[in-house]
């Protein structure tokens, strides 16, 4: 399975990638390719912006397969707020 997003802001629709899964008996048969290929084929008839996704640098296969279908690394910070584990300062 593989999920696009698609995100509305003030400057246009974008794509978000999330949960791509293949489960493991069917492995080495390239589903999580052609999952991508739809998602971005998706994309480009929804007309996004762009697609953004993130994956982990231990995941070597999947970082491979999406440098190999036009994916560019991007460096940024990625924060997380967790509200269980944090209090909004106040003012």
């Amino acid at each position: 399975m593989a999920l696009l997003l698609i995100l509305t802001t003030l400057s246009g629709d974008f794509g978000y990638v999330e949960e791509v899964v293949v489960d493991e008996a069917a492995s080495g048969r390239h589903i999580s390719t052609e999952l991508m290929r739809e998602l971005l084929n998706l994309a480009a008839q929804k007309q996004l912006r762009f697609v953004d996704l993130t994956s982990h640098p231990s995941t070597t296969a999947a970082n491979g397969l999406y440098r190999s279908l036009g994916f560019e690394l991007r460096e940024t910070n990625c924060y997380r707020y967790t509200p269980e584990r944090s209090t909004v300062p106040q003012t």
